[in-house]
């Protein structure tokens, strides 16, 4: 599963060309169209999109081997980092694997 897909989907798209099927997840459907756009043109069949909300991945009732995270966990609120990734912890299958980008991002504040 690949959350935060990405308007071009770029990792869902290489994990489709190495064999996987793939669940993309993103919680805008403007980010979601675009992703749509650019997996028809790159010829991949095993991508299916999904609009959730990673926080709480409502709408995810399989498993997963891989929960893949990269350049969007940093948006999440920091109160709502953990309960983010016990969510992740709950699509995933026992033994799998969550790779996950964390970042944060810089406040300017100008007085």
């Amino acid at each position: 599963m690949d959350i935060g897909i990405g308007p071009l989907a770029r990792f869902s798209i290489e994990f489709c060309r190495g064999g996987y099927d793939v669940t993309g997840v993103d919680i805008s459907n403007t980010t979601l169209n675009f992703a749509k756009e650019y997996i028809n043109r790159s010829n991949c069949k095993n991508i299916k999109l999904i609009k959730d909300d990673l926080i709480e991945l409502k709408r995810i009732n399989e498993k997963f081997d891989l929960v893949f995270c990269v350049g969007t966990f940093g948006h999440i609120p920091s109160f709502l980092s953990i309960d983010t990734l016990k969510s992740f912890n709950r699509v995933l299958k026992g033994g799998s694997f969550c790779i996950v980008d964390i970042w944060i991002k810089k406040r300017m504040f100008h007085i």
